[in-house]
């Protein structure tokens, strides 16, 4: 077996997991070590759950993975899992962690200045919510949300979305009983990893005024 010092990378990587043999759901793998997986999921699994799931990774060979889940936490609706990998997966993980601290380290984001009023905030905060986007009046599209800015948002999608694209993009904020809906431009695409970083433009002064005000209280608690 080769040699490592990980401790695990620290990801924000979308997969498929299914619990017992059922239908997969989404789940966000947050971090991978050759033994163990952190997971969370909307979805309900107990410990003792076999699960399968893939981790995909450009620069990585795609791996289906296999464990057990040793661990489950609820927070509010965030469900949070630790899985215990099957010693199988172990050499497979170990190359593919090579790829993912690449994009571990590369993952702070920094302000984007794109002119014409499509600079980010530059205070971000994480989040973890499902939206819906519409490019050029195709139909919606799933992806997820994880930190959020008064000027922009970061969205986390496997589908192929190209640099420049403009998009209506619909989310709600983390105790918000209500959704927004937002013009986005794509300003930039972390390679290697399934991230987008998305610049608001047009945006509606009643919808700023709600992201500033939801960034503020969240950066001062």
């Amino acid at each position: 077996m080769q040699e490592t010092d990980a401790k695990g990378a620290s990801l924000e990587c979308p997969t498929m997991v299914s619990a017992n043999g059922a239908s997969p759901v989404m789940g966000i793998i947050e971090e991978l070590s050759p033994r163990t997986c952190r997971m969370r999921s909307i979805n309900e699994f107990h410990a003792g759950d076999t699960v399968t799931f893939d981790f995909t990774l450009r620069g990585a060979h795609k791996l289906e993975l296999s464990g057990r889940v040793i661990d489950a936490a609820l927070s509010g609706m965030r469900r949070s899992y630790t899985i215990a990998l099957d010693a199988a997966n172990e050499d497979a993980v170990i190359v593919a962690l090579d790829a993912a601290r690449r994009f571990a380290t590369a993952r702070p984001t920094h302000d984007v200045q794109t002119g014409n009023g499509l600079t980010r905030a530059s205070a971000r905060i994480p989040i973890d919510q499902e939206l819906t986007y519409t490019v050029a009046g195709r139909p919606s599209r799933t992806a997820r949300a994880t930190n959020v800015s008064a000027g922009g948002i970061l969205l986390n999608s496997t589908d192929e979305i190209a640099v420049g694209a403009s998009l209506e993009i619909r989310f709600r904020l983390p105790g918000s009983d209500h959704d927004i809906n937002v013009h986005a431009r794509v300003v930039a695409h972390q390679h290697e990893t399934p991230n987008y970083n998305m610049a608001f433009f047009n945006i509606d002064p009643n919808v700023r005024e709600e992201l500033t005000a939801f960034v503020a209280a969240h950066v001062q608690s």
